[in-house]
Formats: C-alpha cells, structure tokens, sequence
C-alpha cells in the first residue's frame, strides 16, 4: 500500500434499520377488543340509556341488583319492598380469550415476524389480529345458550338467546389499534 493512498468504507443497511424502528414501534402498540367505552344501549321498552361497557360487564361476570319498590298499604302509608334481579354469568370475552389462546399465539407469531420483517405495518397487524378475535367473540354471543334466560325475559325479549337482546351488545364488539 502507497503512502497516502485513500480508503473509503461504505455501509449499507440491509433492513436492520426498519427492523429496530418496527422492534420499538410492536413494543409499545396494542389492540383493544371488546365493547369500547362510550358505547351506549336504549332500552325499547322504558327508553332508559345504558353503557354497554356495564351491560357487557354485568353478562361476563354476573351481579345481583336490588331494585326497590314502593308499594302502597290500604291505609294509604307506604313501605318499601326490594327485590332483587340476578343476571348470572355468561362470560363471552373472558372465555373466548381463553378458548382461542393458542390461535390467538400463532396468529401473533406469525404477525410480529411480517412486521419486523417489513411485510406488513403494526397497524395493519394488530387490526388482523383483533379482528380475528372480534369475530371470535360475536360467534361466542350467537352460540352461547347457557346459563339459560327465565321464562319472563325469554317472553319479554321473544327469544332465548342469552346476550342477545337488540342486537347491540353484539354490534358493539370492535377492535381498536393504539400505536
């Protein structure tokens, strides 16, 4: 080698670049499946609006109301009787989580390795994925039969579906991206 010969050295990034930028933007993504908040329910026959988020709520893990009533004695004094209504549960996300975990695994896998690789966006990965699971747990809600309704609410509602009532619970299931 001459004495003041010049040496340049080039880098060129073969993706490890994208990778680390794709790495960082999974790690702090995710996806929200459920009934969002915000969502509301009319009751058709009292015109009452409720938060699906409670509706939902009370269905996955069940809950006891007291309902007080106020009831005249002939004698024109009052006293308060209080009833209660039991909604059991009827676990619909916690239990479609559970059924799907392992296709839920693999679809994840094989997802994250699209997006370090550059195939796909997290975006467009994590709405595959909830999604997928979205549908999963409607199929849940339209297949799901027991803890079965009364005989009241099958007659009140005009079906024996227990989470399906108007159809909104259902409808109200969504997937939302957060990057």
């Amino acid at each position: 080698m001459k004495h003041g010969a010049n040496i340049s050295t080039k880098m060129t990034d073969l993706g490890w670049n994208r990778t680390i930028r794709n790495m960082h933007a999974m790690d702090r993504a995710y996806v929200m499946i459920g009934v969002q908040q915000g969502e509301r329910h009319k009751d058709q026959d009292t015109g009452v609006t409720s938060d699906l988020v409670d509706i939902a709520a009370s269905n996955e893990f069940g809950v006891e109301r007291k309902n007080p009533v106020t009831m005249r004695r002939k004698s024109g004094g009052k006293y308060l009787k209080v009833t209660s209504k039991k909604v059991p549960e009827r676990s619909f996300l916690r239990s479609t989580a559970d059924e799907q975990r392992e296709n839920i695994a693999r679809q994840v896998q094989v997802i994250a390795a699209a997006i370090i690789d550059g195939k796909m966006s997290v975006h467009k990965g994590l709405m595959i994925i909830g999604l997928e699971h979205a549908r999963q747990i409607k199929r849940k809600i339209l297949m799901l039969r027991h803890p079965a309704n009364s005989l009241m609410t099958i007659l009140k509602k005009g079906s024996s579906n227990p989470l399906i009532d108007t159809g909104q619970l259902m409808q109200s299931i969504r997937a939302k991206v957060h990057l």
